[in-house]
């Protein structure tokens, strides 16, 4: 059998690889975490995890999420003094 032909399997796994290693980058790079406004503190937090930092705001509290190293951008969740998100803008 030629060489080209014992590759393939392993070409076609290492791309297999890459693309789900890609995939697992793509959900904050550009779309941003999913937490349209209304969304409770709580559950941002078990779908986005802790952020890594939280400011107060004079009318309530930024939970500022970066990326990094794999992202270039930081996301900001600004919440309102019930707690339930008003924002979520890229920096």
């Amino acid at each position: 059998m030629p060489d080209c032909y014992r590759s393939a399997p392993r070409r076609i796994g290492l791309l297999a690889l890459a693309a789900a290693l890609l995939s697992g980058c793509a959900g904050y790079g550009l779309g941003g975490p999913d937490v349209p406004p209304g969304t409770p503190r709580a559950t941002v937090l078990a779908r986005v995890g802790q952020p890594a930092r939280s400011v107060a705001l004079p009318e309530g509290e930024r939970l500022q999420y970066s990326f990094q190293p794999a992202g270039q951008v930081a996301w900001m969740v600004d919440l309102d003094h019930n707690g339930q998100v008003v924002a979520c803008t890229r920096r």
